[in-house]
């Protein structure tokens, strides 16, 4: 979120800007292992983060975005 907060004024021209910060980074809790069940996959593997995006974008009823992500968040926004 806090490298994104100089640019998220400009971009809510174009519509809605919601910054978050995916899980173990920024401000976001940080597990370790043992605090998510054995039989689940860590949060930190990559193919859960997309896991992590559209579950925020249901809660928030968003049926369609742009994704724009910076470093390891650009890969994740093309997964998802």
């Amino acid at each position: 979120v806090y490298s994104f907060r100089k640019i998220m004024d400009p971009l809510a021209q174009w519509g809605r800007v919601i910054a978050f910060d995916r899980i173990g980074q920024g401000l976001s809790a940080h597990p370790i292992q043992g605090d998510w069940p054995a039989e689940s996959k860590s949060p930190y593997a990559p193919s859960m983060q997309p896991k992590f995006i559209f579950a925020l974008m249901d809660a928030l009823g968003i049926d369609k975005a742009v994704l724009v992500g910076n470093s390891n968040g650009g890969g994740v926004a093309l997964r998802a």
